[in-house]
């Protein structure tokens, strides 16, 4: 993937604080309470979802690149949303891969990984022809959304891809008939 963003690799400090916050986080957790787990840190609280906690750091201290980078920090005791994110990633190849925000570091386990920090919206129409995209080579893409996706040069990406990559029975309906259902969806 081409990206204007260098990639980012975990400092040997960020590996430390993130193995603690995967071990601190477990079901839903307070904003205060994630608040005073990053307080001293140069991390950014993101977003929290049911299986994981997103932080953004601004400065490089703890992802090593001049421009910010998230960490996906899975909560201890969840369903390892990374690992299946990463499976994703390592899965899909060739046209498509441009579609997808690159994983550039993760822990051996994924209890966390690391991604590009990217802060553009990615138009409907851009959103509209990346389902498309994948399902002409046979892949159901579920919630792309706003929330869910950047603007890359010309075309949008997935940020957030951990279970939303399935391949298309096309015993039950063909793909003209899905690439019909995604239009309908955007009109």
């Amino acid at each position: 993937m081409v990206i204007d963003k260098p990639l980012c690799d975990a400092t040997q400090d960020g590996q430390r604080l993130f193995d603690r916050l995967h071990s601190t986080f477990a079901g839903r957790n307070s904003e205060a309470y994630i608040a005073s787990q990053i307080q001293g840190t140069h991390l950014d609280y993101v977003a929290q979802g049911k299986n994981r906690i997103v932080f953004v750091d601004t400065d490089g201290e703890y992802l090593s690149a001049a421009d910010a980078c998230v960490v996906k920090i899975n909560k201890k005791g969840e369903n390892n949303s990374n690992k299946v994110e990463f499976e994703n990633f390592q899965r899909i190849t060739g046209e498509l891969e441009k579609y997808l925000m690159p994983i550039t570091d993760w822990h051996k386990n994924q209890n966390w990984t690391v991604m590009p920090y990217i802060t553009t919206d990615a138009t409907e129409e851009m959103r509209k022809e990346l389902e498309k995209e994948f399902l002409r080579k046979g892949y159901k893409v579920r919630d792309v959304n706003k929330r869910n996706t950047a603007r890359v040069q010309d075309h949008a990406v997935l940020l957030d891809y951990d279970q939303f990559i399935e391949r298309v029975n096309t015993d039950v309906m063909d793909i003209e008939e899905r690439l019909r259902l995604i239009d309908w969806k955007y009109e």
